[in-house]
């Protein structure tokens, strides 16, 4: 069998690579001048190199107008530099963008971290706050001594166990007519309305003509009565909590008797035998019955400046009265009856008076100590 005739070099292929599309395609070695990219159809010249050679030879693009005269020699240089300085320009680009997005990325976890973190502390102060505000409205509802909140659902009759028989023996009627009574006590319109609904009439009539002299009376209608009553070990005693209409809150004791429920109205104002503001204005030197709440305290100054002789206690009424320092002997036994200062303030009746010869305004003498709790004779 006959071997074909190779070809000659005239007749041999040389490849090109179109600089338009970057495709590949030959022509016929004996050709040169301009051709037509067969992919994208430029007009392209193509020379053929000198040596024989495996590698691709670029062409060059001609103008539009497929003039050689309008055909620089400098072409293709040129256009290998703008190539190169557009990939030059992407790529800086590029990296900007990627700089860009991971700063706006970190930005934004940073932005997201102190986000949470000021919601965490905000959560925790509130929570703080209303517990303590919680625990304030507590020791400031305590105006019994001994003392336990029940609600009416929890209340039995008098017919109960031992166990309950050493709780306040009230029935549920007890606890609702008591929070009527309460109801209709803040908004009797005179003083004379009060007589039939208080604790001791003959004995404080008298003491509320007094304490009205310097200020008119005025009814004190609620917004809300608590539902859940505060009751008195042993006592046919309860309390609720109340809200004013101006938001403030307070404490209501009520008895319940063979008359029916009567409130206590001297826990109810906080009677004091002179009013608070008028004893500290005259600094008052003859003991003076008040109720207070009363911590310890480690205020020594002026007359009771020497620790060592004296036990200090704090005596608070409510958040706009005066608050004053009161003092006794440390080696007094009217100590044992007052809160150390691990214990919360604890209201009592006491007996205070300015010392002979008072420096400070805020400091006075415990005289005696009536009780515990506001509501006098428990």
């Amino acid at each position: 069998m006959n071997e074909p005739e190779p070809l000659t070099l005239q007749e041999a292929w040389t490849p090109f690579m179109c600089p338009a599309c970057r495709g590949l395609f030959r022509a016929p070695r004996n050709q040169t001048g301009e051709v037509t990219c067969p992919l994208c159809e430029s007009k392209i010249k193509i020379e053929h190199p000198k040596e024989e050679t495996h590698t691709p030879t670029p062409a060059q693009t001609l103008p539009p107008e497929n003039s050689a005269s309008n055909h620089a020699e400098g072409t293709q240089p040129q256009a290998k530099r703008r190539r190169k300085v557009q990939k030059k320009k992407t790529a800086s680009t590029s990296t900007q963008w990627d700089h860009n997005d991971s700063e706006n990325s970190a930005n934004q976890r940073n932005s997201r971290g102190i986000i949470l973190t000021f919601l965490f502390i905000f959560t925790a102060v509130l929570a703080t706050a209303i517990f303590f505000l919680l625990k304030e409205r507590f020791n400031n509802s305590r105006i019994f001594g001994n003392e336990q909140r029940i609600s009416s659902e929890d209340l039995t009759t008098p017919s109960s166990t031992s166990n309950t028989e050493s709780l306040i023996q009230l029935g549920r009627d007890d606890i609702v007519l008591a929070r009527q009574a309460a109801s209709k006590f803040l908004n009797c319109e005179t003083i004379e309305e009060l007589a039939p609904l208080i604790r001791h009439s003959e004995r404080v009539m008298p003491l509320i003509r007094k304490h009205y002299q310097n200020s008119p009376y005025q009814p004190s209608p609620s917004l809300t009565i608590d539902e859940t009553g505060i009751t008195q070990i042993s006592k046919k005693f309860t309390s609720f909590q109340v809200v004013l209409a101006d938001y403030s809150s307070r404490p209501i004791a009520v008895e319940i008797t063979d008359n029916g429920p009567l409130v206590d109205w001297e826990s109810w104002v906080g009677y004091c035998g002179t009013p608070w503001e008028t004893f500290i204005e005259q600094k008052t030197k003859q003991p003076t019955l008040v109720r207070v709440r009363a911590n310890q305290d480690f205020y020594f100054n002026f007359n009771f400046s020497d620790s060592s002789k004296w036990t200090c206690y704090r005596l608070a009424r409510s958040s706009d009265e005066t608050v004053l320092f009161g003092y006794l002997p440390v080696d007094s036994p009217l100590n044992s009856q007052l809160p150390n200062s691990k214990k919360p303030p604890a209201t009592h009746i006491i007996k205070i008076k300015f010392p002979e010869q008072a420096v400070s305004g805020d400091q006075v003498l415990i005289t005696d100590i009536i009780q515990e709790g506001w509501v006098l004779g428990l």
